[in-house]
């Protein structure tokens, strides 16, 4: 169902929704110094010791910018133990040109990396920097690239530019994808390379009935992308052998296969010469080797510490409203559906209905294998987190099993156009607020807190508690910068409402005003949203003077400004009492109260009007 050439006002839309979405992939810098997060560090640490000291042992690293977790303990020929990163090795290969490049900018500016001697905040400050470009380079652009091209991939499966532009916003905002983007880890490229290589096969099979005529470049990209998966997330294996049998049957000529497989070897020969040089074996990963005990006994049991899974971590990894994959993006529930439906009833007749049948299962029991591995994983909750960590590949795949569902209603019963796109907008408005919102202040969570939003995020924001945003680089200092992004992230999703105006091609009525679908969003996202939203009456109050103490930037935010206020300002210890019980931060509150200079009746709203940052 190819939906053919864009009009001039579709094009309009696809780009203004685009634009709005670079906002919060390129405007936001979340970065705390102090919580020193294993997921990230470790790859960072990985990449500059291949760049500077010419080898994988982390030992030096470790010494200028501080001991971290997730590292493998190794001992060489001698008994000396050296450091390694256990996490999958693309990642910090793929920084390694990046990070060569910076260097080599920093020598000739007469900036080079701080040594070992210089102070803690040189040090500091060359790795701030080292994360932002990482990050910017190697995460942040490959997957906003992705979208743009995920948007054209998904035009094969409906006409509705609204529908598929929902399908994007959800995936690319209303999942972790976005917060996972801002981190210099794989969670967010997994999914690109997963998708990227289903889907290269899947479109070649679609579109090229004879497989002498299915294209080499699509072959290798395929075999590069299904490999590539592992090696960013080695617990993504089972899901990428699921993948790996479809695209081999697809390109099963012998040039193709030739090129599939020379895609599949580039990043192989990566994993497995990093494995051969820091564990002594190209096909030894490095949870062998944990250097925490508790962690290293972990991985002893089962596959690498991966087992049977656990009806509890499959329920609450999918469907609990703090961290579950559809209990926080309900439109991937509607994906969950679609795959359902098409597995069990394909649509069509002939050629097409079995193309659509085989994809919907391939892509079903990929995922079904990427969960087997996420919810048999020892330590299945993951730690600090946002969202269902481990579950980084789904969102495209949960997106177009949506987009299916809702285009395949909409198709059979054309007066419900209108209503499938509110049903995709309210869902989608649930996530982009359930995680896109979190993602753009922090995406490394305690598991303490259950309602991300409403206990952690929506207060911090209230307050002006927002991380670094890139306006800062050109002279931004303030917080205004980082609430644009978020409404910019918010408008997105509502745009692709207004792009299904026109009448979709092969129907013959043109749908209602898009209104309608704004105002059908409301109830879908008061019903989707609720769970995620609505902090239980047995979760205790969340205090969070930790993330107010260590926050980057700091003293920037409505307290920092009304203590500078305090000595001419009668009313500003009642505003930062407000403000620190917003906080949970009840004690200090209640402290700091008693040096206000005014009655507490004569200063209730004006904070709220003259201190919003």
């Amino acid at each position: 169902m190819a939906a053919g050439p864009l009009t001039r006002d579709r094009r309009w839309f696809v780009a203004i929704f685009f634009v709005l979405v670079a906002f919060p992939f390129f405007g936001v810098f979340p970065y705390i110094n102090v919580v020193m997060n294993p997921n990230e560090n470790t790859r960072t640490y990985m990449t500059i010791a291949a760049v500077e000291n010419k080898t994988f042992q982390l030992d030096q690293v470790v010494a200028r910018f501080g001991w971290v977790n997730d590292m493998a303990s190794v001992k060489d020929k001698q008994g000396v133990p050296h450091y390694y990163s256990v996490k999958g090795p693309l990642n910090s290969l793929l920084g390694v040109p990046v990070y060569w490049l910076q260097v080599k900018w920093a020598n000739w500016r007469k900036h080079p990396p701080p040594p070992i001697t210089e102070t803690a905040e040189k040090r500091n400050e060359w790795f701030e920097k080292t994360t932002w470009v990482l990050r910017f380079v190697t995460v942040q652009l490959p997957c906003f690239l992705f979208l743009l091209w995920l948007e054209r991939y998904l035009r094969g499966f409906s006409k509705d530019t609204s529908l598929r532009l929902m399908a994007v916003a959800a995936a690319g905002l209303g999942t972790n994808y976005l917060g996972y983007s801002h981190m210099f880890a794989s969670h967010s490229l997994v999914a690109v390379a997963a998708f990227l290589g289903f889907g290269m096969a899947e479109r070649e099979l679609r579109e090229q009935p004879d497989a002498k005529k299915r294209s080499l470049w699509a072959a290798f990209v395929s075999g590069m992308g299904i490999a590539a998966a592992t090696g960013f997330e080695y617990h993504a294996f089972f899901m990428s052998a699921v993948l790996a049998v479809f695209a081999f049957f697809v390109f099963w000529r012998p040039t193709r296969l030739l090129a599939y497989g020379l895609g599949a070897a580039v990043p192989m020969a990566m994993v497995a010469f990093y494995q051969w040089k820091a564990f002594g074996s190209p096909l030894t990963p490095g949870h062998k080797f944990v250097e925490n005990p508790q962690w290293a006994a972990e991985h002893a049991r089962g596959l690498y510490g991966v087992s049977m899974p656990t009806l509890k971590a499959f329920g609450a990894l999918s469907f609990d409203p703090g961290y579950g994959f559809f209990g926080m993006s309900p439109f991937m529930l509607l994906g969950l559906l679609g795959a359902l439906v098409f597995v069990l009833s394909p649509q069509g007749r002939g050629r097409a209905q079995r193309v659509q049948h085989t994809g919907a299962i391939v892509w079903f029991f990929a995922m079904f294998a990427l969960w087997f591995a996420m919810c048999g994983a020892a330590e299945w909750r993951a730690g600090w987190t946002l969202g269902a960590r481990r579950a980084g590949a789904a969102p495209p795949f949960f997106a177009l099993g949506a987009l299916m569902l809702l285009e395949r209603i909409a198709t059979k019963w054309p007066h419900t156009r209108n209503a499938m796109r509110g049903v995709a907008l309210g869902t989608t408005l649930v996530g982009v607020a359930s995680l896109g919102f979190v993602g753009l202040m922090y995406n490394t969570l305690p598991e303490e807190i259950q309602r991300p939003v409403t206990q952690w995020a929506l207060p911090l924001a209230r307050i002006g508690v927002v991380p670094h945003h890139n306006g800062e680089l050109v002279g931004f200092k303030g917080t205004g910068f980082w609430y644009l992004t978020v409404v910019a992230m918010f408008l997105a999703p509502i745009v692709a409402t207004f792009a299904g105006r026109e009448r979709v091609e092969g129907e013959a009525k043109p749908p209602r005003r898009a209104g309608w679908g704004l105002l059908l969003a409301i109830p879908f996202a008061i019903a989707a949203g609720y769970p995620a939203f609505h902090v239980p009456k047995t979760a205790p109050p969340y205090p969070l003077d930790y993330w107010t103490t260590y926050w980057q930037p700091p003293r920037r935010d409505r307290i920092a400004k009304l203590v500078e206020a305090a000595p001419t300002t009668p009313c500003a210890w009642h505003w930062i009492a407000d403000a620190q019980e917003i906080l949970h931060m009840d004690a200090l509150a209640a402290q700091n109260r008693p040096s206000a200079r005014a009655p507490r009746e004569q200063c209730r709203r004006w904070f709220f009007r003259r201190w919003f940052p």
